[in-house]
C-alpha cells in the first residue's frame, strides 16, 4: 500500500527514491506511536540484552551439575531419594547445545 502511494500521479515530480523514503518515515512514526509494538520492541530490546549473561549461566550451571553427577556418592543419594530431580539434571547434563551439533555433524 505504501509503494502504491509513493508511485502515485500526484507524485510524478518527486523521484522515486525519496516518496520511499518519506514512506518509510511515516511508517516507522505509525509504528512507534502503536504501544503493542511499543512494548514488543522493549521486550525485544531486554532480552537481546540479557541473552549473553543468561547463556553464560546456564552453561555454567551445567558443568557444575556434570561435576555433581561424576561424584558416584552424589549421584547415589538422588537416584534414592530424589529420583525425579536426578532424571532432570541427567535431562540437563545431556543437553548439547545447537553448536556442539554443527561442530560433531562436520567432523
Amino acid at each position: 500500500r505504501a509503494l502504491q502511494r509513493a508511485a502515485s500521479p500526484q507524485c510524478t515530480g518527486i523521484s522515486l527514491a525519496t516518496r520511499v523514503q518519506a514512506q518509510n518515515r511515516f511508517i516507522n512514526s505509525s509504528v512507534r506511536r502503536c504501544p503493542e509494538v511499543q512494548g514488543q520492541i522493549h521486550q525485544y530490546k531486554l532480552v537481546e540484552q540479557t541473552y549473553g549473561q543468561d547463556v553464560l549461566n546456564l552453561v555454567l550451571a551445567k558443568g557444575y551439575l556434570a561435576r555433581l553427577l561424576g561424584n558416584e556418592l552424589i549421584t547415589q543419594y538422588l537416584r534414592q531419594r530424589q529420583p525425579d530431580l536426578l532424571a532432570e539434571f541427567q535431562t540437563i547434563v545431556e543437553t548439547i547445545s545447537l553448536d556442539q551439533q554443527q561442530f560433531s555433524a562436520v567432523s
